[in-house]
């Protein structure tokens, strides 16, 4: 299977411009939509749902509108019905900032999660033997050319929520295509279950290339699948509380 993909990315070309032309306009523009994320504060569920978390609890402490929020309202209570990592990944961040009464909202992280799928993009281009000039052309052909875009310069919970998986996958293909070690990508798959669990399927994708080693077959599932099945256990015991 690997090999079929090497063979097919290996064909890959893409049209040769010189980055000057283009490097100082497009980091513009990737400046300008940090800013924007950045400086965006409605839809802050998640962050919301971390302070929640904080108390002991899995329910909103405060309104967070009607229409158009996806609450589920249960016994009284204001429930959401998204993944609980990213709640989980900004309640560090919120802790501190609940301690000045200010509230973290999601764009202070973002664009940390978007250099960090811009680092994995070059170095799975390089991989594939990608020029450093064709690796930058992916990445702001990535960020800048597809529906990408909206997704990294908008702050709602939505949108966050797919940064944090795309970043999920890119580390989960780079930690494959470099070292392999099974049980990180087990838990980083279990992981994108606990944000956006129709991502999750990409573990049928590693999970076929385990198969087919002859050697530590069994082992390296296990290892794959371990924390994977862990992220399963907590979904269901979130769910149920």
């Amino acid at each position: 299977m690997i090999e079929r993909l090497n063979d097919s990315l290996s064909k890959i070309r893409v049209p040769k411009l010189r980055v000057s032309y283009y490097l100082i306009p497009s980091l513009l523009i990737f400046i300008l939509l940090m800013i924007i994320g950045i400086n965006v504060e409605g839809s802050q569920q998640f962050s919301e749902l971390s302070r929640s978390f904080l108390q002991g609890r899995t329910y909103f402490l405060t309104s967070i509108g009607g229409l158009g929020q996806d609450p589920i309202f249960y016994h009284g209570k204001v429930f959401w019905g998204e993944g609980l990592f990213p709640s989980i990944l900004l309640a560090p961040f919120v802790a501190i900032f609940d301690l000045f009464n200010h509230l973290f909202y999601q764009g202070y992280i973002k664009w940390a999660l978007v250099l960090g799928i811009v680092y994995f993009i070059c170095q799975l281009a390089r991989k594939f033997l990608y020029t450093r000039e064709d690796s930058i052309n992916l990445v702001f052909g990535f960020i800048l050319g597809s529906v990408f875009i909206g997704v990294a310069s908008v702050s709602s919970s939505w949108l966050f929520a797919q940064v944090v998986t795309t970043f999920l996958i890119l580390w989960s293909l780079y930690e494959f295509f470099y070292r392999r070690r099974w049980w990180l990508i087990g838990m980083i798959c279990g992981l994108i279950l606990l944000t956006r669990a129709t991502a999750s399927p990409i573990i049928i994708f590693y999970g076929l290339e385990v198969w087919q080693i002859n050697k530590y077959k069994i082992k390296h599932l296990l290892q794959l699948g371990v924390p994977f099945a862990i992220g399963v256990i907590i979904v269901g015991v979130y769910n149920f509380i």
